[in-house]
C-alpha cells in the first residue's frame, strides 16, 4: 500500500508592520544654541526594535550630529549590575500596606459581589503594574526612608476604598 503524502503550505505568520515612533529629544549644539530645546525625530520601528535601534535610525538616517545618550539605572534604588536595581525595598514598602482584599467574616460561598458604582470609587488604583517608575522618581522616597513611596500609597488606596475590604 502507497502512502499519498500532500505537500501543504505552511500557514502564513502574521508579518510584523513599521509603526512610526515619534522620539523628542533634548539637543544642545553649543555652536549654534545659546539653551537647550526639544527636537521631535519620527522613525518607522518594528514591535521588536529596542530605543537603541531608534536612536541608531536617527543618528544614522535622519540626524547624524546626535551624540550619545545618557542611559542609566532608575535612581532610588540601589545598583546591582548595570542597569539592574535591587527592587526589593520597593516591594517592602508594597507589602507593608497590606496590598489584598481582607474581608471581614467566614470564607463566601459565592462571589464577594460589588457595584460598579463601588468599584468606580478605586478602578484607577488597579491599573498600577508595579513598574516603580513613580516611587524611584520621587524625591522624597530617596532620601526618606519611612516613606512607602507612592505605588505603595496607590495599593492602599485601592483597598481602603474597595467596599468588600474590612
Amino acid at each position: 500500500m502507497a502512502a499519498v503524502i500532500e505537500e501543504t503550505a505552511p500557514p502564513e505568520a502574521d508579518v510584523p508592520v513599521a509603526t512610526d515612533v515619534t522620539f523628542r529629544i533634548r539637543r544642545f549644539l553649543p555652536e549654534h544654541d545659546s539653551e537647550p530645546h526639544w527636537e521631535d525625530y519620527t522613525v518607522a520601528l518594528f514591535p521588536t526594535d529596542r530605543v537603541l535601534t531608534a536612536l541608531e535610525k536617527i543618528k544614522g538616517e535622519l540626524d547624524g550630529t546626535l551624540s550619545p545618550i545618557t542611559v542609566e539605572a532608575i535612581k532610588g534604588l540601589s545598583v546591582e549590575k548595570d542597569l539592574i536595581v535591587d527592587m526589593e525595598p520597593f516591594f517592602a514598602a508594597y507589602r507593608q500596606v497590606l496590598p489584598f482584599l481582607i474581608p471581614e467574616g467566614h470564607e463566601p460561598s459565592r462571589e464577594r459581589l460589588q457595584s460598579a458604582e463601588d468599584r468606580a470609587r478605586f478602578d484607577d488604583t488597579t491599573k498600577c503594574i508595579l513598574c516603580a517608575a513613580c516611587t524611584t522618581s520621587c524625591p522624597v522616597y530617596w532620601t526618606d526612608d519611612q516613606y512607602f513611596g507612592p505605588a505603595a500609597i496607590v495599593a492602599a488606596h485601592r483597598f481602603i476604598f474597595d467596599s468588600r475590604d474590612s
